[in-house]
């Protein structure tokens, strides 16, 4: 029994360090694996460097009175001259009836400059009815793009050295047509870039300016709307009439009945 257990024991110690090695050995195996996944797997989302510079498209709308349209038009353009901008459109007309004088224009300004400019211009207008801005972000758009544009111009290239090397006629047109309809992709998204690099660069602001005409006394103004809504109100309500005449007429038919029943029974 002691000869056997001393055996037991002699074995194990001798395992021991074979045991110690092996273990050693996995340990070691696992840690270069966990390296290489750690090197090779993909980058987690927040480790994803977001772009810095944010693709962003500002529009804005101004309105307010002024005292001279022409004076306040010239000081616009300087105004607009001193920020790198340009008046691109412009238009003007009567208010409603004929009671302001009306001017648009559509300005395009640096991005950077945008939110000066409309400062300055609210600065010298006597009254503000109306200023919104808005800012659009299309950074996922136009990157979107650009990768999309990236893919299409590399493909375009495979294919036309596909066509240097092609040997019939079938594989010839086959590839023209398919570079035909890359070309109309690739021209497409380039298009869409160059129009929202506009758009990003050059913000656009609608401004619109006035001057009262004819400016009427308190009294007579609200005389002439009194009478105004007195008249519009006489319409509608013979408008109501001739929407309710069956019950007019009804009503009128009672009446003559009953006056009639009244004679005969005085009779």
């Amino acid at each position: 029994m002691k000869k056997r257990t001393i055996v037991i024991l002699s074995i194990l110690l001798l395992l021991i360090p074979t045991i110690f090695v092996v273990l050693k050995g996995m340990l070691v195996t696992y840690s270069v694996v966990s390296k290489e996944e750690k090197r090779f797997c993909p980058p987690s989302p927040t480790d994803i460097v977001q772009p810095k510079d944010r693709k962003l498209i500002k529009t804005g709308d101004l309105s307010f009175e002024c005292r001279n349209l022409n004076v306040t038009r010239s000081e616009i353009e300087t105004t607009v001259n001193q920020y790198g901008g340009f008046i691109a459109k412009e238009r003007l007309y009567y208010g409603y009836n004929k009671e302001t004088s009306n001017q648009e224009l559509t300005i395009r300004v640096p991005s950077e400059s945008f939110d000066a400019l409309v400062a300055d211009l609210s600065k010298g207008a006597q009254r503000v009815d109306k200023r919104s801005i808005e800012i659009e972000d299309v950074t996922d758009q136009y990157l979107d793009t650009e990768t999309r544009l990236a893919v299409k111009r590399q493909l375009e290239s495979r294919y036309r050295e596909l066509l240097s090397e092609a040997q019939n006629v079938t594989d010839i047109l086959g590839i023209e047509e398919q570079l035909a309809i890359l070309r109309e992709d690739i021209e497409s998204a380039e298009g869409k870039l160059k129009r929202l690099d506009d758009q990003i660069t050059l913000s656009t602001l609608d401004v619109t300016f006035y001057v009262r005409l004819n400016e009427s006394p308190e009294f007579a103004r609200h005389f002439r709307n009194g009478v105004g809504n007195g008249w519009e109100n006489l319409i509608w309500f013979f408008v109501a009439l001739l929407n309710i005449w069956p019950f007019i007429l009804i009503v009128i038919v009672l009446i003559g009945g009953c006056r009639f029943r009244q004679k005969r029974n005085i009779k």
